[in-house]
């Protein structure tokens, strides 16, 4: 427990999870029964990489949201922690509400001014 069960039956469904909860050989940190292959393709994580290349696409990935527009990408993860225990339409009213506030902001001016102008945006974070 602690480390996402609860919501793991509504991902990979049942009895995948099932045996990250009972197999004596996984447990939060490690899971000798599953490759990491076997759980990207049962959608337990991202992507399955190299452990010698996973620094580096770790700071790609980190690089790619630390220039994103923050606001944004807050605004953005409120619909996605929700979506297991709301309906769609209050999803979609969440997701639709989050877009109308982001068009007031600064950095959505400032995206698009970026893009008029074809270079990239320097987001403040308002």
């Amino acid at each position: 427990m602690g480390d996402g069960e609860p919501l793991s039956p509504r991902g990979p469904g049942r009895s995948r999870t099932d045996v990250t909860a009972f197999d004596s050989d996984c447990t939060a940190i490690d899971c000798t029964a599953i490759d990491a292959e076997r759980a990207a393709g049962w959608g337990l994580v991202n992507r399955a990489v190299d452990p010698v290349e996973f620094g580096d696409i770790v700071a790609e990935y980190v690089a790619d949201m630390a220039s994103g527009p923050p606001v944004a990408l807050k605004v953005a993860k409120s619909p996605l922690n929700h979506a297991e225990d709301t309906s769609l339409a209050a999803g979609l009213a969440m997701e639709s509400q989050g877009f109308g506030f982001l068009t007031t902001t600064e950095d959505f001016a400032e995206g698009r001014r970026a893009v008029r102008e074809k270079r990239e945006p320097e987001f403040d974070g308002w």
